[in-house]
């Protein structure tokens, strides 16, 4: 029994090592309706999206990207390193939420006052703390939306141009 716990345990490692060091990055925003937000792609992939499809991506190192597919699809940039995975997988949490509408019912008034603006939340890891308080994931959610448009720059002729990396 010990030796058949500890061979799942050795291959599990195996296979988490193995799943680590393919880099993965996150759709922000994308013109390409079968793209949607929050959906993780693989670094070095042909994704095929129609030919001039502009695609806003993070990478786990934070850089936030914005692509232009070409005639064959969209060709995401090779690894370049990696984020901590808490930090990836929060975004990719906050992403896929359906955002809030409105307050919640029977919220307490008090609440929405230890919330930061959204001007505030200038850094991936205040936006993410803030969404860790339900009171506050509508502030959050409009501070990524200012930090994706603030760190992706335009298009370059490559279809290529990286941002500065903004998370450890």
């Amino acid at each position: 029994m010990r030796l058949r716990l500890a061979t799942l345990m050795i291959c599990s490692v195996l296979v988490g090592a193995g799943a680590a060091s393919a880099e993965t990055f996150l759709v922000l925003s994308s013109a390409d309706p079968s793209l949607k937000k929050g959906t993780s792609l693989e670094a070095g992939a042909s994704v095929p999206v129609p030919a001039g499809s502009v695609v806003t991506v993070m990478s786990e190192t934070g850089e936030v990207v914005r692509l232009t597919a070409g005639a064959g699809g969209l060709q995401l940039p090779a690894p370049s390193g990696k984020m901590s995975n808490t930090t990836f997988v929060s975004l990719k949490n906050m992403l896929l939420r359906k955002p809030p509408t409105r307050r919640a019912f029977g919220a307490m008034r008090g609440a929405q006052a230890e919330c930061p603006t959204a001007e505030e939340l200038t850094t991936l890891e205040a936006i993410l703390e803030a969404d860790k308080t339900s009171a506050c994931r509508t502030i959050a959610n409009e501070a990524l939306e200012t930090f994706i448009a603030q760190s992706s720059t335009p298009d370059a002729t490559d279809g290529v141009e990286p941002a500065a990396p903004v998370v450890n």
